[in-house]
Order: structure tokens, then sequence, then C-alpha cells
């Protein structure tokens, strides 16, 4: 026959069952501890990603502003070279017509290039005749 009979079997069986119902809660609560502990340390790592790729983006732009104002700057550079040498061609345009007038005698007198105007005769003799004045209007 079994030790301690049947009913001691059942408690026996009870206390087993209840070490071993103690046994899996523990470990679920471990797993449950450890699983909450990646948890927050994968919230803890994408905040400091998050953080990073803002600062990164920050240095980012950073670097991007600061090609894009040199950029500018070069562009500016370029713009002031380029209109310097239009200028410069300019300034020998004049320098050349300068020279080309003042090594001869380009005198004009303006009074050959007067037009002298005859007017033809006033052929409307009707004209000449003057207009009576109106009648005044009576009041």
């Amino acid at each position: 026959m079994a030790r301690g009979g049947f009913f001691a079997g059942l408690q026996r069986a009870a206390r087993v069952a209840a070490r071993e119902n103690e046994r899996r809660a523990r470990q679920s609560a471990r797993e449950h501890a450890a699983l909450g502990r990646r948890v927050e340390q994968a919230r803890k790592a994408e905040s400091r990603a998050r953080t990073e790729m803002v600062k990164a983006d920050a240095a980012h732009r950073k670097l991007r502003k600061r090609e894009a104002q040199e950029a500018h700057v070069e562009t500016m550079l370029a713009d002031v070279e380029e209109r310097n040498q239009q200028l410069a061609e300019v300034y020998e345009d004049i320098d050349t017509l300068l020279e080309a007038t003042l090594s001869r005698d380009d005198h004009v007198d303006l009074n050959t290039l007067r037009v002298v105007v005859t007017h033809p005769p006033f052929d409307r003799t009707d004209l000449e005749i003057r207009t009576p004045e109106p009648a005044p209007i009576p009041n």
C-alpha cells in the first residue's frame, strides 16, 4: 500500500503542485522583470539614438549651411570678377576712343549744320480777313 494513504498522497501532490506553481510564478515574475528591463533599455537606447540623430542632423545642417555659405561667397566673388572684367573692357574702349579722338582735330562748325528754312507763300487770302465779333447775348 502507498505510504500514508490516499489523502496523504493527495496532500503531497497538492504541496508539490503548489511548489511547482510557486516556482512557475517566480520564474514568470523574473521573466516579466527581465522583459521590463529590456523594454526600458530599448527605450533608453531609442532616446539616445534620437538625441544623437538630432545632434547629427544639426551638425549635418551646420555643415550644409556652411557649404552653402561658402558656395554663395564663391558665386559672389565670381560675379564681382566678371563685372570688373566688363568694366575693364568698357574703360579700355573709352581710352581707345579718347586716344583716337585726341590725336586729330575733329572740330565741327555747328553753323554749317543749320538749315535755313524758307516758307512757301501763304496762298489762302480768304483767311487774312478778320472774323467779325459775335453779337452780344440779350439779357
